[in-house]
């Protein structure tokens, strides 16, 4: 994610570059959520299944607000 982040920011500038919403494209779950978003260069994910069940939705939340 850094990558693109420094690929958009070498082609656009510092204010677009910087201002794109880099979101996680894999499978977040609850027991992995916290770590992806605890990174610099990761503003949000794809919740896919777990966005199904209520109790692993609710674990992916709480681990977003554990990061912010």
């Amino acid at each position: 994610h850094a990558f693109i982040r420094e690929t958009l920011i070498e082609q656009h500038g510092e204010s677009v570059g910087g201002a794109v919403q880099i979101l996680y494209g894999g499978s977040m779950k609850p027991h992995n959520a916290e770590a992806l978003l605890a990174q610099p260069d990761i503003n949000g994910g794809l919740i896919g299944s777990a966005s199904l069940e209520g109790e692993s939705f609710a674990g992916i939340v709480e681990a977003g607000e554990q990061v912010t």
